[in-house]
């Protein structure tokens, strides 16, 4: 798989010192998908804020494979099986969560389509609180919602997926 990026957390929060990135202890890998149905939408994740997207992904929970986590992340958040997989490359991240936990993320991305019909979504509690909800929007219309959005390492992720 080709690296696409590597981001920093001064890229992204230009306001923030640059880290070494020798001095970040945790990785984890992760999936993120650009999930078109068969109209050509695609699937954008949004929650408490009002008009906030994301792709559809999250973390690969060990002992799964990228493209296990890749379908579960599908079925979990948009009800759909995935077909016609695309490996896009991937984006090295050197971010700091929440807690000031330093971590490094390595975020596979891929194309795909769905399978079949869109079935019911399987939300872990954590994307229930954030009120998580599946949307079906035009490419276009994704892409400059996800621009307008505060500035994060999801967008940034989200934007080199859809281009």
């Amino acid at each position: 798989m080709k690296l696409l990026a590597t981001l920093r957390e001064h890229d992204i929060f230009p306001d923030r010192k640059p880290v070494a990135d020798s001095s970040y202890p945790f990785q984890r890998d992760a999936v993120r998908m650009v999930l078109m149905d068969g109209d050509g939408k695609v699937a954008a994740i949004g929650g408490n804020i009002p008009n906030h997207y994301g792709l559809p992904g999250g973390g690969v929970i060990a002992p799964e494979t990228i493209l296990d986590a890749l379908a579960r992340e599908a079925k979990q958040e948009t009800g759909c099986e995935i077909e016609n997989i695309e490996e896009l490359g991937y984006v090295f991240e050197y971010g700091v969560g929440k807690e000031g936990k330093k971590h490094i993320q390595e975020e596979h991305l891929f194309r795909a389509q769905v399978k079949g019909i869109k079935g019911e979504r399987r939300l872990t509690k954590k994307e229930k609180d954030w009120k998580a909800e599946v949307f079906w929007l035009p490419l276009e219309e994704l892409k400059v919602s996800i621009e307008a959005q505060a500035p994060s390492f999801a967008c940034s992720v989200a934007l080199i997926a859809l281009k």
